[in-house]
């Protein structure tokens, strides 16, 4: 009911998005990884990776250096292809919408 306040279609939207997208939501345990100033306890990481590759990631993780947080700056047309297909790099080709100044890659702000 209230997501329907925001707006009508909020609820089934997002429900949709759950319910058809590969991704899969973890439940934050390590007090570190939660985001400062959002008041909940209830903190999540939305994966798009299928458990046994987030496996290998976690592996990969402690042979070199860690991880980070990044936030990548784009558009919000984006957002559905991101989830559903991840972060692609599109230098060089007809889908680059911007320029490369660094090089080719994802650009990304830490």
């Amino acid at each position: 009911e209230e997501l329907e306040a925001v707006h009508p279609l909020l609820y089934k939207l997002l429900r949709w998005i759950v319910g058809t997208n590969r991704c899969h939501l973890h439940y934050l345990t390590d007090s570190s990884m939660r985001v400062e100033g959002v008041h909940t306890e209830h903190q999540f990481i939305l994966r798009s990776t299928p458990p046994e590759k987030e496996r290998a990631f976690k592996q990969l993780k402690q042979e070199h250096r860690g991880t980070f947080y990044a936030f990548h700056g784009s558009g919000l047309g984006n957002w559905h292809s991101i989830l559903r297909l991840g972060l692609k790099n599109f230098s060089g080709t007809e889908k680059q919408s911007h320029g490369a100044v660094y090089g080719p890659g994802i650009y990304m702000a830490v």
